[in-house]
């Protein structure tokens, strides 16, 4: 705790007092998921080309030994593989006009020795 939560208004009026509505516990019909959300990456199923597969070198690396910390990671290059991923590494990053290879961020996501906070 700390000292905002001393001038915290009291929440006692954000939960239902007394008897809940009948509502509440009325049937509803479920929907199925319509992304498989328990079979993960099929294996091949991650793009090709050597953009790819230099960023999968380099996500490796980002996220090995010490860099597994968190918020240890440069934001920026995880920022740009997520975008990458997510587009197949066909669409450049927001505000930028073409796809950049991992090197462009190799100084970013080398291992530090000896942080301040070790």
């Amino acid at each position: 705790m700390n000292q905002f939560d001393l001038v915290a208004s009291p929440m006692a009026t954000a939960f239902v007092q007394g008897d809940p509505p009948k509502s509440n516990f009325a049937p509803f019909d479920h929907l199925p998921a319509q992304i498989p959300l328990d079979k993960g990456v099929k294996e091949g199923s991650y793009p090709k080309g050597a953009m790819a597969k230099a960023w999968r070198a380099a996500k490796a690396k980002i996220f090995a030994g010490k860099a597994t910390r968190p918020d240890s990671e440069d934001p920026d290059t995880v920022n740009h593989l997520t975008w990458y991923e997510a587009t197949d590494f066909k669409r450049p990053y927001p505000g930028e006009s073409h796809v950049r290879p991992p090197t462009d961020f190799k100084d970013r996501f080398a291992q530090k020795a000896g942080d301040a906070d070790d």
